[in-house]
């Protein structure tokens, strides 16, 4: 999976589902910052953490892969 476009897509369904990272990184279960930095691209998230956010924005893996 490229890493740009990951974080693209994360900030991209969380605003359009209007979510805040509050919301989406409580259900995750990590912090706002850590959030924070996967959709800047600063950080890279494990495969399960992508799973878990992938999951509380309700879509797949395979939808945050899409450009």
């Amino acid at each position: 999976m490229k890493d740009h476009m990951l974080h693209n897509r994360i900030r991209e369904i969380r605003k359009a589902k209007n979510l805040t990272l509050a919301d989406i990184s409580g259900s995750v279960g990590i912090s706002i910052a850590y959030l924070s930095d996967i959709e800047r691209g600063n950080r890279h998230g494990t495969a399960g953490t992508i799973q878990r956010i992938a999951d509380a924005l309700g879509v797949s893996v395979a939808d945050l892969e899409v450009a």
